[in-house]
Protein backbone atom coordinates (compact mmCIF):
# COMPACT_ATOMS: atom_id res chain seq x y z
CA UNK A 1 0.00 0.00 0.00
CA UNK A 2 3.15 2.64 0.77
CA UNK A 3 4.86 1.45 -2.02
CA UNK A 4 1.84 2.33 -3.94
CA UNK A 5 0.62 5.77 -2.67
CA UNK A 6 4.21 6.70 -3.18
CA UNK A 7 4.19 5.68 -6.53
CA UNK A 8 1.02 8.12 -7.14
CA UNK A 9 2.51 10.95 -5.64
CA UNK A 10 5.79 11.02 -7.67
CA UNK A 11 3.05 10.68 -10.71
CA UNK A 12 1.54 14.45 -9.65
CA UNK A 13 5.08 15.80 -8.78
CA UNK A 14 6.75 14.77 -12.01
CA UNK A 15 3.05 16.08 -13.72
CA UNK A 16 3.27 19.40 -11.94
CA UNK A 17 5.53 21.02 -14.51
CA UNK A 18 2.68 20.75 -17.21
CA UNK A 19 -0.03 20.83 -14.99
CA UNK A 20 -0.93 21.45 -11.32
CA UNK A 21 -1.37 18.78 -8.10
CA UNK A 22 -4.86 17.89 -7.71
CA UNK A 23 -5.03 16.72 -4.51
CA UNK A 24 -8.47 15.80 -5.37
CA UNK A 25 -7.11 12.94 -7.37
CA UNK A 26 -4.94 11.96 -4.62
CA UNK A 27 -8.60 11.99 -2.31
CA UNK A 28 -10.11 9.76 -5.03
CA UNK A 29 -7.37 7.72 -4.89
CA UNK A 30 -8.03 6.72 -1.29
CA UNK A 31 -11.34 6.23 -1.59
CA UNK A 32 -10.39 3.64 -4.37
CA UNK A 33 -7.70 1.95 -2.35
CA UNK A 34 -8.66 1.80 1.53
CA UNK A 35 -12.44 3.11 1.13
CA UNK A 36 -12.27 6.63 2.82
CA UNK A 37 -15.21 8.67 1.62
CA UNK A 38 -14.58 11.05 -1.09
CA UNK A 39 -15.14 14.67 -0.09
CA UNK A 40 -13.15 16.89 -2.81
CA UNK A 41 -12.33 20.43 -2.41
CA UNK A 42 -12.97 23.10 -5.00
CA UNK A 43 -10.13 24.68 -6.13
CA UNK A 44 -10.37 28.52 -5.90
CA UNK A 45 -10.89 28.95 -9.63
CA UNK A 46 -11.84 26.56 -12.42
CA UNK A 47 -9.39 24.41 -14.11
CA UNK A 48 -11.04 24.12 -17.27
CA UNK A 49 -13.41 26.96 -18.88
CA UNK A 50 -15.24 26.23 -22.30
CA UNK A 51 -16.59 29.03 -24.36
CA UNK A 52 -18.76 28.97 -27.57
CA UNK A 53 -17.49 31.17 -30.48
CA UNK A 54 -20.54 30.20 -32.51
CA UNK A 55 -23.56 28.51 -31.83
CA UNK A 56 -24.31 26.76 -35.10
CA UNK A 57 -23.01 23.28 -36.90
CA UNK A 58 -23.02 22.00 -40.22
CA UNK A 59 -23.48 18.41 -39.28
CA UNK A 60 -26.71 16.77 -37.51
CA UNK A 61 -24.59 13.94 -35.40
CA UNK A 62 -26.35 10.99 -33.52
CA UNK A 63 -24.20 11.08 -30.42
CA UNK A 64 -24.85 15.36 -30.46
CA UNK A 65 -28.23 17.16 -29.15
CA UNK A 66 -27.51 19.87 -31.76
CA UNK A 67 -30.35 18.72 -34.38
CA UNK A 68 -32.67 18.71 -31.40
CA UNK A 69 -31.98 22.38 -30.23
CA UNK A 70 -31.56 23.92 -33.81
CA UNK A 71 -35.00 22.62 -34.98
CA UNK A 72 -36.51 24.51 -32.27
CA UNK A 73 -38.12 27.77 -33.51
CA UNK A 74 -36.63 30.09 -31.40
CA UNK A 75 -32.68 28.69 -32.64
CA UNK A 76 -31.28 31.34 -34.13
CA UNK A 77 -26.81 31.02 -35.33
CA UNK A 78 -25.17 33.33 -32.57
CA UNK A 79 -21.85 34.78 -32.49
CA UNK A 80 -20.05 35.66 -29.67
CA UNK A 81 -19.39 39.21 -29.07
CA UNK A 82 -15.60 39.73 -29.31
CA UNK A 83 -15.90 42.64 -26.37
CA UNK A 84 -17.40 39.36 -24.33
CA UNK A 85 -14.94 37.10 -25.64
CA UNK A 86 -12.04 39.85 -24.54
CA UNK A 87 -13.94 40.23 -20.20
CA UNK A 88 -13.37 36.63 -20.32
CA UNK A 89 -10.24 36.24 -21.87
CA UNK A 90 -8.77 38.97 -19.57
CA UNK A 91 -10.06 37.12 -16.16
CA UNK A 92 -9.21 33.65 -16.81
CA UNK A 93 -5.61 34.86 -18.03
CA UNK A 94 -5.20 35.00 -14.22
CA UNK A 95 -6.13 31.53 -13.53
CA UNK A 96 -3.45 29.65 -12.21
CA UNK A 97 -2.66 26.69 -14.89
CA UNK A 98 -5.81 27.66 -16.23
CA UNK A 99 -7.32 25.48 -20.12
CA UNK A 100 -9.52 27.16 -22.37
CA UNK A 101 -11.78 25.30 -25.02
CA UNK A 102 -13.40 27.43 -27.28
CA UNK A 103 -16.30 25.91 -28.37
CA UNK A 104 -19.33 24.56 -27.34
CA UNK A 105 -22.59 23.43 -28.78
CA UNK A 106 -20.88 24.89 -32.35
CA UNK A 107 -18.94 24.53 -34.93
CA UNK A 108 -16.26 26.71 -34.23
CA UNK A 109 -14.36 27.31 -37.40
CA UNK A 110 -17.36 29.12 -38.32
CA UNK A 111 -16.56 32.13 -36.67
CA UNK A 112 -14.80 34.51 -38.82
CA UNK A 113 -12.73 35.10 -36.13
CA UNK A 114 -11.94 32.19 -34.95
CA UNK A 115 -7.71 32.81 -34.87
CA UNK A 116 -7.79 36.33 -33.73
CA UNK A 117 -9.76 35.16 -30.15
CA UNK A 118 -6.98 32.63 -29.97
CA UNK A 119 -4.11 34.50 -30.52
CA UNK A 120 -5.67 37.37 -28.04
CA UNK A 121 -5.72 34.69 -25.57
CA UNK A 122 -2.23 33.06 -26.22
CA UNK A 123 -1.20 37.23 -25.55
CA UNK A 124 -2.77 36.99 -22.24
CA UNK A 125 -0.80 34.46 -21.28
CA UNK A 126 -2.89 31.41 -21.35
CA UNK A 127 -0.99 28.54 -22.25
CA UNK A 128 -3.48 25.32 -22.85
CA UNK A 129 -5.70 26.38 -26.02
CA UNK A 130 -7.70 23.27 -27.09
CA UNK A 131 -10.43 23.58 -30.17
CA UNK A 132 -12.40 20.66 -30.85
CA UNK A 133 -14.01 20.74 -34.65
CA UNK A 134 -15.36 18.31 -36.85
CA UNK A 135 -12.63 18.72 -39.68
CA UNK A 136 -14.77 19.38 -42.76
CA UNK A 137 -13.90 23.37 -43.04
CA UNK A 138 -10.39 23.07 -42.23
CA UNK A 139 -9.28 24.44 -44.84
CA UNK A 140 -4.89 24.64 -45.73
CA UNK A 141 -5.58 28.27 -44.86
CA UNK A 142 -7.63 27.95 -41.51
CA UNK A 143 -4.74 25.43 -40.62
CA UNK A 144 -2.23 28.06 -40.93
CA UNK A 145 -4.21 30.60 -39.74
CA UNK A 146 -4.74 28.34 -35.97
CA UNK A 147 -1.20 27.06 -35.90
CA UNK A 148 -0.02 30.39 -36.07
CA UNK A 149 -2.50 31.77 -34.02
CA UNK A 150 -0.87 29.36 -30.97
CA UNK A 151 -3.36 27.02 -30.94
CA UNK A 152 -2.29 23.91 -28.83
CA UNK A 153 -4.29 21.26 -29.00
CA UNK A 154 -6.79 20.36 -32.41
CA UNK A 155 -9.27 17.45 -31.96
CA UNK A 156 -11.00 16.13 -35.33
CA UNK A 157 -14.15 14.46 -34.43
CA UNK A 158 -14.31 12.03 -37.25
CA UNK A 159 -16.73 8.87 -35.64
CA UNK A 160 -16.09 6.20 -38.40
CA UNK A 161 -14.13 4.85 -40.82
CA UNK A 162 -16.12 3.71 -44.05
CA UNK A 163 -18.18 6.05 -45.72
CA UNK A 164 -21.48 4.60 -45.27
CA UNK A 165 -21.15 4.74 -41.41
CA UNK A 166 -20.21 8.55 -41.62
CA UNK A 167 -23.21 8.98 -43.57
CA UNK A 168 -25.20 7.72 -40.46
CA UNK A 169 -23.21 8.97 -37.87
CA UNK A 170 -23.06 12.61 -39.12
CA UNK A 171 -25.67 13.13 -40.96
CA UNK A 172 -24.53 14.36 -43.96
CA UNK A 173 -23.34 12.89 -47.69
CA UNK A 174 -21.03 9.89 -46.89
CA UNK A 175 -18.47 11.28 -48.99
CA UNK A 176 -17.76 14.53 -47.10
CA UNK A 177 -15.28 12.00 -45.04
CA UNK A 178 -13.16 12.04 -47.91
CA UNK A 179 -12.27 16.14 -47.28
CA UNK A 180 -12.23 15.58 -43.67
CA UNK A 181 -9.90 12.78 -43.74
CA UNK A 182 -7.94 15.18 -46.75
CA UNK A 183 -8.23 18.47 -44.36
CA UNK A 184 -7.16 16.42 -41.08
CA UNK A 185 -3.78 14.67 -42.61
CA UNK A 186 -2.99 18.29 -44.48
CA UNK A 187 -2.79 19.70 -40.79
CA UNK A 188 -0.87 17.34 -39.16
CA UNK A 189 1.70 16.90 -41.56
CA UNK A 190 1.52 21.42 -41.31
CA UNK A 191 2.02 21.20 -37.57
CA UNK A 192 5.24 18.85 -37.82
CA UNK A 193 6.72 21.11 -40.66
CA UNK A 194 5.95 24.50 -39.50
CA UNK A 195 7.20 23.59 -35.61
CA UNK A 196 9.05 19.51 -36.09
CA UNK A 197 10.44 20.57 -32.39
CA UNK A 198 7.37 22.22 -30.61
CA UNK A 199 5.54 19.68 -28.63
CA UNK A 200 2.90 21.02 -27.50
CA UNK A 201 1.17 21.09 -30.19
CA UNK A 202 -1.25 17.83 -30.70
CA UNK A 203 -3.45 16.29 -33.00
CA UNK A 204 -6.50 14.44 -31.38
CA UNK A 205 -8.62 12.46 -33.55
CA UNK A 206 -11.83 11.20 -31.73
CA UNK A 207 -14.03 8.47 -32.15
CA UNK A 208 -17.25 8.60 -30.27
CA UNK A 209 -18.14 4.50 -30.38
CA UNK A 210 -21.94 3.27 -30.21
CA UNK A 211 -23.01 0.31 -32.03
CA UNK A 212 -23.31 1.86 -34.94
CA UNK A 213 -19.36 2.34 -35.56
CA UNK A 214 -18.24 -0.42 -32.86
CA UNK A 215 -17.23 -2.56 -35.58
CA UNK A 216 -14.96 0.12 -37.07
CA UNK A 217 -12.57 1.20 -33.80
CA UNK A 218 -9.74 -1.01 -34.63
CA UNK A 219 -9.57 -0.19 -37.96
CA UNK A 220 -10.10 3.47 -37.26
CA UNK A 221 -7.56 3.18 -34.83
CA UNK A 222 -4.87 1.56 -36.94
CA UNK A 223 -5.50 4.35 -40.05
CA UNK A 224 -5.51 7.42 -37.74
CA UNK A 225 -2.50 6.25 -35.42
CA UNK A 226 -0.68 7.56 -38.35
CA UNK A 227 -1.90 10.86 -38.63
CA UNK A 228 -2.87 11.92 -34.94
CA UNK A 229 -1.12 12.39 -31.68
CA UNK A 230 -3.43 10.37 -30.06
CA UNK A 231 -6.58 8.38 -31.16
CA UNK A 232 -9.65 8.77 -28.48
CA UNK A 233 -12.24 6.53 -27.87
CA UNK A 234 -14.96 8.82 -26.32
CA UNK A 235 -18.44 7.20 -24.89
CA UNK A 236 -21.84 7.57 -26.09
CA UNK A 237 -23.55 10.15 -24.11
CA UNK A 238 -27.19 11.02 -24.31
CA UNK A 239 -26.67 14.42 -22.71
CA UNK A 240 -29.67 14.54 -20.10
CA UNK A 241 -31.75 12.54 -22.37
CA UNK A 242 -32.24 14.61 -24.58
CA UNK A 243 -31.00 12.03 -27.32
CA UNK A 244 -33.91 9.56 -26.82
CA UNK A 245 -31.79 6.81 -28.16
CA UNK A 246 -29.25 4.58 -25.96
CA UNK A 247 -26.84 3.40 -28.96
CA UNK A 248 -24.10 2.70 -26.10
CA UNK A 249 -22.35 -0.98 -26.75
CA UNK A 250 -23.81 -3.28 -24.83
CA UNK A 251 -20.43 -3.85 -22.90
CA UNK A 252 -21.09 -0.01 -21.49
CA UNK A 253 -24.81 -0.77 -20.73
CA UNK A 254 -24.13 -3.28 -18.67
CA UNK A 255 -21.04 -1.73 -16.71
CA UNK A 256 -22.11 -0.86 -13.42
CA UNK A 257 -20.05 1.91 -11.79
CA UNK A 258 -20.58 3.95 -8.29
CA UNK A 259 -21.67 7.31 -8.60
CA UNK A 260 -19.73 9.43 -7.09
CA UNK A 261 -19.32 13.47 -6.95
CA UNK A 262 -19.16 15.01 -10.65
CA UNK A 263 -15.96 16.68 -11.06
CA UNK A 264 -17.51 19.07 -13.43
CA UNK A 265 -18.40 21.25 -10.68
CA UNK A 266 -15.27 21.16 -9.07
CA UNK A 267 -13.23 21.89 -12.51
CA UNK A 268 -15.03 23.20 -15.26
CA UNK A 269 -17.56 25.87 -16.12
CA UNK A 270 -19.68 26.42 -19.32
CA UNK A 271 -20.21 29.75 -21.20
CA UNK A 272 -22.37 30.36 -24.04
CA UNK A 273 -22.47 32.82 -26.76
CA UNK A 274 -24.27 35.35 -24.75
CA UNK A 275 -22.30 35.10 -21.35
CA UNK A 276 -24.40 32.49 -19.66
CA UNK A 277 -22.12 30.22 -17.05
CA UNK A 278 -23.63 26.82 -17.09
CA UNK A 279 -22.44 24.29 -14.16
CA UNK A 280 -22.24 21.27 -16.88
CA UNK A 281 -21.16 21.19 -20.42
CA UNK A 282 -23.97 18.64 -21.07
CA UNK A 283 -26.80 21.19 -20.43
CA UNK A 284 -27.66 22.15 -23.77
CA UNK A 285 -30.83 23.25 -22.71
CA UNK A 286 -29.49 25.89 -20.17
CA UNK A 287 -31.40 24.63 -17.54
CA UNK A 288 -28.09 24.66 -15.10
CA UNK A 289 -27.56 28.50 -15.54
CA UNK A 290 -25.54 29.86 -13.08
CA UNK A 291 -25.41 33.48 -14.10
CA UNK A 292 -24.05 35.89 -16.18
CA UNK A 293 -20.43 36.96 -16.72
CA UNK A 294 -21.60 39.98 -18.52
CA UNK A 295 -22.61 40.64 -14.54
CA UNK A 296 -20.63 39.08 -12.51
CA UNK A 297 -16.76 37.58 -13.04
CA UNK A 298 -16.32 34.50 -13.09
CA UNK A 299 -15.14 34.23 -9.38
CA UNK A 300 -17.95 35.12 -7.63
CA UNK A 301 -20.19 32.55 -9.62
CA UNK A 302 -17.81 30.44 -9.10
CA UNK A 303 -17.77 30.62 -5.13
CA UNK A 304 -21.42 31.53 -5.03
CA UNK A 305 -23.35 29.61 -2.29
CA UNK A 306 -25.31 27.85 -5.07
CA UNK A 307 -22.17 26.45 -6.55
CA UNK A 308 -21.32 25.54 -3.09
CA UNK A 309 -24.70 24.06 -2.45
CA UNK A 310 -24.91 21.77 -6.14
CA UNK A 311 -21.33 20.81 -4.54
CA UNK A 312 -22.17 19.73 -1.07
CA UNK A 313 -25.42 17.43 -2.90
CA UNK A 314 -22.99 16.00 -4.81
CA UNK A 315 -20.56 15.29 -1.94
CA UNK A 316 -23.36 13.56 -0.08
CA UNK A 317 -24.44 11.67 -3.04
CA UNK A 318 -27.59 13.40 -3.21
CA UNK A 319 -28.15 13.38 -6.76
CA UNK A 320 -31.51 13.33 -7.42
CA UNK A 321 -32.03 16.95 -5.61
CA UNK A 322 -30.37 18.60 -8.94
CA UNK A 323 -32.76 17.98 -11.88
CA UNK A 324 -29.66 17.86 -14.35
CA UNK A 325 -27.88 15.48 -12.66
CA UNK A 326 -30.99 13.55 -11.51
CA UNK A 327 -30.92 12.07 -15.33
CA UNK A 328 -27.57 12.01 -15.95
CA UNK A 329 -26.19 8.57 -17.56
CA UNK A 330 -22.51 10.25 -18.14
CA UNK A 331 -21.19 10.25 -14.34
CA UNK A 332 -17.86 9.14 -13.95
CA UNK A 333 -17.08 9.42 -17.71
CA UNK A 334 -17.87 13.05 -18.40
CA UNK A 335 -16.98 13.82 -14.44
CA UNK A 336 -14.39 11.45 -13.74
CA UNK A 337 -11.63 12.21 -11.36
Amino acid sequence: MLKNLFRFVVRLIKGAKIAYFDSNRFRYWLHKKIGTKFKPKAFNLPLMVLLEPVFYCNFSCIHCPYSIISNKPEFKKSFMDFDLYKKIIDEISQFNNVTLRPFDRGEALFNPQLSQMIKYAKEKGIKNIWLNTNGSILTSQKSKELLESGLDLLEVSIDAFTEDTFSKIKGVDGKILRKVKKNTIEYFRLKNKLYPDDSTKKLIVSFVESEINTSEKDAFIKFWKNYSDRVRVRPFHQHGRLIKENLRTKKKKKEKVERLPCSILWKRVSIDYCGNLRFCELDWENKGIMGSVKNSSIKEIWTSKEYKRLRRLHTDKRFSEIPLCSICESYNEEGGW
